[in-house]
């Protein structure tokens, strides 16, 4: 059996897996907006061709899939193409199959370390932010208008530079205080640290000494407060806790109980879970209200949005609504209101044939990535995911759409030789 070296990923390997790192971030409206993405994908299809990248049966039978989608919207719709929502299908998966598939089994080294470096950039730049708060956002809205970016319509003390954000949000006492990376907020770029603290630990063998891109990723990780991130991270230290040796157990059990003590006294874990868990219909009809009489839009959190979504699946339980926005309940309502539950989202938009499918494909991808780097519980990822995706909207990325694929278009092959942290 001849085994096959894997070869170190160049300049092109790198700047590919960037893109699509920086257009998941959303940073800016140019990332924000899903029709700009045709342009890293035409440039992924070059170097797609120039390899010559073979299209295999597994991605043949991923676009299959959404074709069937997409027709089956066509005829619950009588005949009504939505042109749109097909493009989004298209961008969702031809991204990550054209960038993962040039790349190839170097992709988890390169986002590992891409993120790497992006926590590196973002630590000196909050501790500015942090210190000098209205200088530094002063400084990064003066370049990023140098650099024509155009800024975030009706967002107060925003600014992008690309590498990264300031977003103060609603939470004027303390939004000045948390990291948000090159992502549109703290919570965001908790979710692309957490995915790089994995492939790490994998890549690793589960080993925290002298392990500088992993420290590095948990300090930075630690600076984002996420209530969302530091719940999903739960499920991250089980998992690391269940691969360990017996003699890292003992020490680190009472370590990471201790953590979990002192985690849920702190008011940005309690505090709020409990404000958008409590009473979550009572918030839906309050914001809905609101936007009726003004006319104006709005978010709602987590479990509210989630009961809206609700809404929305029991109306089109198989398949979805799909992208015919017009059948959801807002709409009918004549009321703007969005749903920041990325879950819930799916749920509404895909239906259960959809959430089946969601929950299948990762279930296999994490199963594949076990068998890449031979390692126990890829399940518990999946709780991971899971609690993410009920956070944020970031499973409807091509970031995550690739994560999601893996199993499809990088199998685990008996004929790939692993070294120590060659991929």
């Amino acid at each position: 059996m001849n085994l096959r070296p894997i070869k170190e990923p160049n300049k092109t390997d790198y700047f590919l897996v960037l893109l699509m790192v920086l257009y998941a971030g959303v940073g800016n409206p140019i990332f924000r907006d899903v029709r700009y993405s045709i342009i890293p994908i035409i440039i992924a299809f070059i170097v797609y061709l120039h390899r010559g990248v073979k299209f295999t049966k597994n991605a043949r039978n991923i676009y299959i899939v959404s074709l069937l989608f997409i027709i089956a919207y066509f005829i619950k719709y009588g005949g009504e193409f939505d042109p749109m929502f097909s493009y989004r299908i298209f961008v969702y998966i031809t991204f990550p199959y054209l960038i993962i598939s040039v790349v190839k089994y170097n992709f988890f080294k390169i986002y590992e370390n891409i993120i790497y470096v992006m926590a590196l950039i973002s630590l000196p730049m909050f501790l500015l932010q942090a210190t000098a708060y209205s200088t530094t956002l002063a400084l990064l809205t003066k370049f990023q208008s140098i650099l024509q970016i155009p800024p975030m319509e009706n967002w107060k003390e925003y600014a992008n530079v690309i590498f990264f954000t300031i977003n103060r949000g609603s939470d004027l006492s303390g939004g000045a205080l948390r990291n948000c990376g090159f992502a549109w907020e703290p919570g965001g770029f908790s979710n692309f640290l957490i995915v790089a603290i994995i492939i790490n630990l994998a890549r690793n063998k589960f080993n925290y000494k002298k392990n500088t891109n992993l420290w590095v990723l948990l300090l930075t990780f630690i600076t984002t407060f996420s209530t969302t991130g530091f719940l999903a991270f739960g499920f991250v230290m089980l998992w690391f806790f269940y691969n360990s040796n017996i003699k890292k157990k003992m020490i680190l059990f009472p370590i990471f109980f201790a953590l979990t003590i002192y985690s849920s006294t702190l008011s940005f874990m309690t505090e709020k879970i409990e404000n958008l868990s409590s009473n979550p219909q009572a918030i839906l009809d309050e914001v809905a209200h609101r936007s009726y009489i003004t006319g104006n839009s709005y978010s709602i959190g987590r479990f509210a949005g989630f009961l809206m979504n609700l809404k929305d699946f029991k109306e089109h339980p198989v398949i979805g609504y799909g992208g015919h926005s017009e059948e959801t309940w807002q709409q009918k309502n004549n009321i703007s209101v969005a749903s920041i539950n990325g879950l819930g989202r799916w749920l509404a938009m895909f239906g259960s044939i959809g959430m089946a499918i969601f929950l299948f494909a990762y279930i296999k991808s994490f199963q594949n990535l076990a068998k890449l780097y031979n390692f126990k519980k890829p399940i518990l990822l999946l709780g991971t995911i899971l609690t993410l995706g009920f956070g944020f909207g970031l499973i409807q990325s091509g970031l995550f759409f690739g994560l999601m694929l893996s199993y499809w278009i990088l199998p685990a092959n008996k004929l790939i030789k692993i070294q120590d942290n060659s991929i």
